[in-house]
């Protein structure tokens, strides 16, 4: 399918592109004359990348000709937009890949911009943001994303989020570990969902009774909404989800299953993702979750538009959390100081980016919310 054309007009454009450890996104958003961004274009590919991350750490030649393929067509629909209008990040199978460094260069190369591998926080973060441009309910949320790699959780409130968490959960590395070769039988079910709750057990008590609303966003929870309301079924529920598991192990095999809304790329990772669906959902009481199609892309996108508007949602997400751990804030200010007026030193000697003065800054100001998660090294 040809790539459809680059935007008219590029400065009214932001795009926002997710490396993820199963698929590749790209999603364009458009300001409107009102300052609402309006999102005209979304591409998918499905690159498993997870996939050829080998036992040495490293990512097979496969999967980097598929990575570096996308990305080429990816290149072309930025063509003529300005570097300062896009970001680029990946996530979990780049954060853990030993050879990550040499991908982003050969990566940088083909797509024409800069790649940022981001952390499980920031990720956590940025989906958050994309999620909350299309759930607006009043009160305290979960938001829940399985991805490929990671699975993140995230508390919060229309105002912004609260607790934020990224764990070693993904659709690709679950069904890999628990379902090889495909094969999908009631006992290993049993054994993903219950090394999904023990995964779960540091968080559970921060997040469980927490919240009046759950959300589900990517590709796992909207494909298990999508085929659970094909097969009649309301919603995502633990009743509803235990009729889809009994439909997969029927199945035998991930090349055998044949669900309305499941395509043959998402049945090959859908029981790992299922079975991490069904952990949360367990472990955290969610009596029922409702599903967006906005995540970390359109989170990107925002964040992007939103850089400088006064008022940025970043600024008050630090004060926020600020104040819900307890951070002494005079004490976090003086740590800034001393830390940007370092930065400013080097800045030039060391070529650091535009961006990197308002990173420190608000690292130091946060620097004390590692206390509340973990004493040992929350320096570091």
């Amino acid at each position: 399918m040809p790539n459809p054309p680059a935007p008219e007009d590029p400065l009214s454009h932001y795009a926002g592109v997710d490396l993820g450890s199963n698929s590749f996104h790209l999603v364009l958003g458009r300001v409107e004359a009102d300052g609402r961004i309006t999102f005209v274009d979304r591409v998918k590919e499905a690159v498993r990348l997870a996939g050829g991350l080998g036992t040495d750490g490293r990512l097979s030649e496969a999967a980097v000709a598929r990575a570096l393929d996308c990305l080429g067509r990816f290149g072309e629909r930025l063509a003529g937009l300005p570097a300062e209008r896009v970001r680029v990040v990946g996530t979990n199978t780049l954060r853990r890949a030993r050879d990550a460094e040499d991908f982003v260069d050969r990566a940088e190369g083909v797509l024409g911009h800069r790649i940022d591998i981001i952390s499980g926080l920031e990720e956590a973060r940025l989906v958050y943001r994309g999620v909350s441009a299309s759930f607006d309910r009043a009160g305290p949320r979960l938001v829940v994303d399985i991805g490929g790699g990671s699975t993140e959780l995230i508390l919060g409130d229309q105002r912004g989020p609260v607790l934020l968490d990224s764990l070693y959960l993904g659709c690709v590395g679950w069904t890999e570990r628990f379902f090889p070769g495909g094969r999908i039988t009631a006992a290993r079910f049993d054994d993903a969902e219950l090394a999904a709750r023990r995964e779960l057990a540091p968080v559970i008590a921060r997040y469980r009774e927490a919240f009046e609303h759950a959300v589900g966003s990517s590709g796992t929870a909207r494909a298990i909404d999508r085929t659970l309301l094909a097969t009649g079924w309301e919603g995502v529920t633990p009743a509803a989800t235990a009729h889809l598991r009994d439909a997969l192990v029927r199945a035998g095999r991930t090349d055998r299953i044949a669900l309305p809304e499941i395509s043959a790329e998402r049945a090959q990772v859908l029981p790992g993702g299922l079975a991490i669906l069904r952990g949360v959902m367990r472990a955290l009481h969610v009596p029922r979750m409702t599903t967006v199609d906005t995540a970390l892309r359109e989170g990107l996108v925002l964040d992007l538009a939103g850089r400088g508007v006064e008022g940025d949602i970043r600024e008050g997400t630090v004060r926020r959390l600020q104040e819900r751990f307890g951070v002494d804030a005079i004490h976090a200010s003086q740590v800034a100081r001393t830390a940007l007026s370092l930065h400013d030193q080097v800045r030039d000697a060391w070529a650091l980016p535009e961006d990197s003065r308002h990173l420190l800054d608000r690292a130091a100001r946060l620097h004390e919310l590692g206390l509340f998660l973990r004493y040992s090294g929350h320096h570091k």
